[in-house]
């Protein structure tokens, strides 16, 4: 039975988050929930600081947190690191660089654990770049220019999909036009997740629930629409792959 994915707008581990993480960690188990935390979208930056925030975090919240220090495609190859996942119930991906999340583990023995862990009914995803590979399609913000949308195929765990994370009402004007342009550009029937921070997404297929203080935001088939916290939002264009 396949579990849920998590998709989270960014600023994670931080104050804000507890409410949304408590509702995710529910979905993983509960008390006996033991988190996985990846920490390898912040590879070129600080690996360690996040992975001792991540263990911290998810220990005042009751939840056991083990961290696999993949950082590396050879990492993602490691028979330890693997087995860290297989055992995980919340496979948790931090925010960073979506290219360097790709470029690890796409195609990789992790992300197949991962997957393994998601079909027996745990939970996947994460927060930020983590929330946006976990779609068929992602942005590469950095390798953006003035008449390029960059967008490039995701692990594809959530098709038909994209996130825009930190999509908080202050930036909703600049975001908008590129949330629009993505549905034109990538397919009719594509929708664009506007995510804010300390609010995530969590469902599966076509049912998801917004968890944390929202609102989300939904464009597809030329349409937007907001659902705040607690709101059922059903996705008819998004199904897991």
């Amino acid at each position: 039975m396949a579990g849920k994915i998590v998709l989270a707008g960014g600023d994670e581990l931080r104050p804000g988050c507890e409410e949304m993480d408590r509702k995710v960690l529910e979905a993983a188990g509960g008390p006996q929930a033991q988190v996985v935390f990846l920490p390898t979208a912040v590879a070129r930056h600080y690996p360690q600081a996040a992975a001792r925030m991540a263990t911290a975090y998810f220990g005042r919240l009751g939840a056991r947190c083990t961290v696999a220090m993949i950082l590396t495609r050879r990492d993602a190859e490691r028979p330890e690191y693997v087995a860290m996942i297989e055992g995980g119930s919340l496979i948790y991906l931090a925010g960073g660089d979506p290219d360097v999340l790709l470029d690890v583990l796409a195609g990789s023995t992790a992300w197949s654990a991962a997957l393994r862990v998601y079909e027996r009914g745990g939970v996947v995803g994460g927060s930020s770049a983590g929330a946006m590979v976990m779609c068929s399609h992602t942005l590469l913000p950095g390798r953006r220019t003035a008449d390029q949308v960059p967008w490039v195929p995701g692990l594809g765990l959530v098709q038909h999909a994209l996130v825009l994370p930190h999509y908080t009402p202050t930036r909703a004007t600049s975001a908008i036009p590129l949330a629009e342009r993505l549905c034109r550009e990538v397919a009719p029937t594509f929708s664009v997740l506007g995510i804010p921070e300390h609010t995530a997404l969590l469902g599966s297929g076509a049912v998801w629930d917004v968890v944390g203080p929202g609102p989300v935001t939904v464009f597809a088939a030329g349409a937007q629409r907001a659902y705040g916290p607690g709101a059922p939002v059903t996705l008819d264009s998004v199904r897991e792959a």
